[in-house]
């Protein structure tokens, strides 16, 4: 699955990600967030995160996610 191991990666260190998200009306947005799990749900892998624009947890399909980065402004408290 395209991003898991970054994503299992940040988990593990604690720090955040950013990347482009394609949402249900298919508008692309810019998000960063502090991934917490990886879970799956049917045939989708989805990571549980806190999302720093809304502040709040929020799921994640992988399938949706581009342009992943490690992000190495700081860790999550």
């Amino acid at each position: 699955v395209r991003n898991f191991r970054e994503l299992e990666h940040a988990i593990k260190t604690g720090q955040a990600v950013t990347f482009h998200y394609l949402n249900r009306s298919k508008e692309e947005r810019h998000r960063r967030i502090f991934p917490k799990k990886l879970f799956r749900r049917k045939e989708a892998t989805y990571c549980r995160a806190f999302d720093a624009r809304r502040k709040e947890y929020r799921a994640f399909r992988l399938d949706r996610m581009n342009e992943l980065k490690i992000d190495l402004r700081g860790k999550h408290i």
